[in-house]
């Protein structure tokens, strides 16, 4: 956390901490991929990013094995996705 405020969170390390504790973690993005790519385009213009990038940056498959391996939990999950 300490390498990202004030470099990409221009705010606090009190208040990144007080926020991250009133979201709910959740670890499947996938259904988010859309909303990345479209905030890359920002990040381009910033010049945190020297190119675009596309669908290839995202690899699921981790994430698809660790759910399919551990069906009855995931299913048990409130938030399974934000």
């Amino acid at each position: 956390m300490r390498a990202t405020v004030n470099t990409y969170f221009k705010t606090s390390e009190a208040d990144v901490l007080d926020a991250s504790t009133k979201q709910p973690n959740v670890v499947d993005q996938r259904h988010n991929a859309p909303f990345m790519l479209d905030r890359a385009k920002n990040m381009v213009e910033l010049g945190y990013l020297n190119k675009l990038p596309d669908q290839s940056i995202f690899d699921w498959s981790l994430l698809q094995q660790v759910i399919d391996e551990n069906k009855a939990l995931y299913n048990s999950l409130q938030r399974k996705s934000a």
